[in-house]
């Protein structure tokens, strides 16, 4: 769900959508208590073998083990969906 939301941000027409919207408010529902988000691990799949535009290799972190990697990968990804869908409005 992360990757495809990521990449329609980039677009207008996508970020009006109302799958757009009720994804990014799914992902809403992740956020802690201190701002940060936390997905389900499935969320940000990390794969043995594949490329990014299938999903795979979706986690940035160098040590994925590290408690707080999910936290850190899952943040950044949603202030990137957040950031790109705000400047392609802003750009409209």
């Amino acid at each position: 769900m992360v990757q495809p939301l990521e990449l329609m941000a980039h677009f207008p027409t996508a970020t009006r959508h109302a799958w757009f919207g009720n994804s990014l408010s799914h992902l809403e529902s992740f956020r802690q208590d201190d701002g940060t988000y936390r997905f389900p691990a499935r969320y940000l799949k990390e794969a043995s073998g594949g490329y990014w535009v299938s999903g795979a290799y979706m986690r940035l972190e160098q040590n994925r083990r590290r408690r707080d990697s999910l936290t850190l990968e899952s943040t950044f990804r949603m202030c990137k969906i957040k950031q790109l869908a705000d400047r392609v409005h802003l750009q409209a």
